[in-house]
């Protein structure tokens, strides 16, 4: 996969002394299918002034629906919350505004549109980390002692070769999948991500053993986390004959910033 072009990511920056919206990057989707869900960001950093130069300090989920024309790119999303560090607000409703109104213009969306989901900032003060996925750690079953079908899952047409192995021996329906051994690499800077991955599947799917090896090849997989989300719900979606599909990708934060995409695929 070619790198796409990025300002920001892989360049040494310097944070931005005053609010700077220009700074935010959008980085056009391309899904092969009309996903449900949306990419959670948990932010881990949000400061600004209250009107008696006080600071304020709070973390929030942002919400972005999966059928937005475009998605945020992550260092430019850092940086332009950093932008609003010594910015005055009337109080944190007013900074909800400013912030949801910034990213809706970048994504190619409104604050309350058509599509579903709407963009949105839910500041918290209760240090929950906002999931929203549907999918419960209690219910889910890990991978992760389960045994590969190949020992070449590091190559760099790894995941093309794995996905053939979804087709094997079919499981009974429901089936709720975890694994804590997920990387990929970023398709900018060549760093790795890791991340958590919840699957729910319905119909008959692949077995443990081939799900697992298939989620372990992306080692070397440069794209983005929504883009891997994406892919994974696409392969599982093409090779396995399911009914009901659910991918939830928990990634590890960088810079004070954790991207958690979601996406979902039901037959009619």
């Amino acid at each position: 996969m070619n790198s796409p072009q990025t300002r920001w990511l892989g360049q040494s920056t310097l944070t931005p002394l005053k609010y700077s919206p220009d700074i935010l990057e959008p980085i056009p989707r391309m899904p092969s299918h009309v996903f449900e869900g949306e990419d959670q960001w948990f932010l881990y950093e949000l400061s600004w002034l209250t009107p008696s130069g006080r600071p304020d300090f709070r973390n929030a989920t942002l919400t972005i629906p999966a059928t937005s024309p475009a998605m945020v790119e992550s260092k430019s999303l850092k940086l332009y919350l950093n932008s609003l560090n010594q910015e005055i607000f009337e109080n944190a409703t007013e900074f909800e505004k400013r912030v949801t109104k910034d990213i809706s213009e970048i994504v190619g969306a409104v604050p309350q549109w058509k599509w579903g989901t709407p963009i949105r900032l839910a500041l918290m003060d209760d240090g929950s980390d906002g999931s929203m996925s549907t999918l419960h750690e209690t219910d889910l079953i890990s991978l992760d002692d389960q045994t590969l079908l190949t020992t070449d899952i590091a190559s760099d047409n790894a995941v093309d070769q794995a996905r053939h192995f979804l087709q094997g021996v079919a499981q009974s329906s429901p089936q709720l999948w975890m694994t804590r051994l997920f990387r990929s690499l970023c398709p900018v800077t060549g760093q790795p991500d890791w991340a958590k991955i919840c699957i729910h599947m319905e119909g008959q799917g692949p077995s443990p053993q081939a799900l697992l090896t298939y989620l372990l090849s992306y080692r070397r997989h440069s794209g983005f986390h929504e883009q891997c989300a994406e892919r994974i719900c696409e392969d599982l979606w093409q090779q396995c004959s399911i009914s009901y599909l659910e991918v939830k990708a928990y990634f590890m934060p960088r810079g004070g910033i954790s991207i958690n995409p979601r996406r979902s695929l039901r037959r009619i």
